[in-house]
């Protein structure tokens, strides 16, 4: 791992924690401090809590040879000046270095993979450490099963180095101003803040506000590739997150999310968006004789990797009425257009969608275009 030492120590205890301080039990805040750098709050389950805060320079020059647990006790206490803290029962507690790094290499030898924490090291500070081995594991799982299924051809289990190791980068330059900031040092890129009087609690909260997108993973994009190609339909750009949106199924009427329509199991979901289905029908019915074409059709060759779902604009009685016979998939309304909109799709044109298995948008194309999605599968599926 290509990995660097910081000059950051962090200190957390875990324990029963009695204090005055207000809203301590709402779930968790920060606290700027003059000699602890940004000081965690934490509220755990039943009676503990978390403390933690920064060994800035002045605490690593009074406590050389290290903390023991009363001293870092001690120094819990003061960090919450002026609110009083006592901590009857000490569960947990560490102290330790702050380290950056990225594995050179995620993939090995094909099939030693790497994931996590062996993928990647940084700090707490934004608690990203699950998340991103979490968007890890989400990437990986549906490449190497449709690898070790036969689906695919091998750069598609590749591309789980290509695509994520870069995130794993980026995790890392944020997490170098983030841990800056929280232990009390004011980044170099945001020092003229401190001339308008930002302190480093101010550019915390900066830094976080500017990678909110990044860090709840809906902001994270892939760059073009073999599974991620240029649209030929649609605003939605290949490799950044599909949008959600809400649809009615038939009968009832039934509120149902995109989300959970495109929730394939390792699957690609095909979204046929037909607009107005008046307007939209020939070219309906003639890309589903193509898709379903026995033998021949792609999602008759495809039946295991592929999802079909049709979404039309306005409501209807039944499938059989948009496409003069047997549907595609699931049929779903979109009452006012709305995600059609999301996804920059005319209401008199249509388009397809191609959504891979992970939630991100892979590929659009026209209604009269199922050409261009076989050129898009066979670029990859075997």
């Amino acid at each position: 791992m290509l990995q660097e030492s910081t000059q950051h120590e962090w200190v957390r205890i875990d324990g029963k924690m009695e204090t005055d301080m207000p809203d301590a039990n709402l779930g968790s805040s920060s606290i700027e401090t003059a000699k602890h750098g940004n000081v965690l709050w934490v509220k755990l389950d039943k009676d503990a809590y978390r403390i933690g805060y920064a060994l800035t320079p002045e605490l690593r020059a009074k406590y050389p040879q290290g903390l023991t647990q009363e001293q870092a006790v001690e120094e819990a206490i003061e960090s919450l000046k002026p609110f009083n803290l006592a901590i009857p029962r000490v569960d947990w507690w560490t102290s330790y270095s702050v380290i950056q790094g990225v594995a050179a290499t995620m993939q090995k030898d094909n099939f030693v993979l790497l994931a996590g924490d062996a993928a990647h090291v940084h700090s707490s500070g934004f608690a990203q450490g699950m998340n991103t081995g979490v968007h890890d594991a989400t990437n990986l799982i549906w490449k190497l099963a449709g690898t070790i299924k036969g689906w695919y051809n091998p750069f598609v289990l590749t591309s789980y180095d290509s695509e994520r190791r870069p995130i794993a980068h980026k995790l890392i330059e944020m997490d170098k101003l983030a841990s800056d900031a929280i232990s009390g040092n004011i980044p170099i890129r945001y020092r003229e803040l401190v001339a308008k009087e930002a302190n480093a609690d101010d550019i915390v909260t900066k830094i976080y506000s500017e990678n909110v997108a990044f860090v709840s993973g809906l902001g994270i994009s892939y760059a073009l590739s073999l599974i991620n190609h240029e649209p030929l339909s649609g605003t939605v750009m290949a490799g950044h997150r599909a949008p959600d949106a809400v649809l009615k199924q038939p009968g009832r009427r039934i509120t149902i999310r995109l989300f959970d329509v495109t929730r394939a199991y390792g699957r690609w979901s095909i979204l046929v968006f037909g607009g107005y289905h008046t307007v939209t029908q020939s070219k309906l019915i003639t890309l589903r004789d193509q898709l379903l074409a026995d033998k021949t059709g792609l999602a008759t060759r495809y039946f295991s990797v592929l999802k079909l779902s049709t979404i039309i604009a306005g409501s209807t009685s039944s499938a059989w009425e948009v496409f003069d016979g047997p549907g595609m998939g699931k049929l779903y309304f979109d009452p006012e257009g709305a995600a059609h909109c999301l996804y920059g799709v005319s209401l008199n044109s249509g388009a397809v969608v191609v959504i891979r298995p992970d939630g991100i948008m892979g590929f659009a194309t026209a209604l009269n275009e199922s050409d261009k999605l076989e050129e898009y599968f066979k670029g990859f599926c075997l």
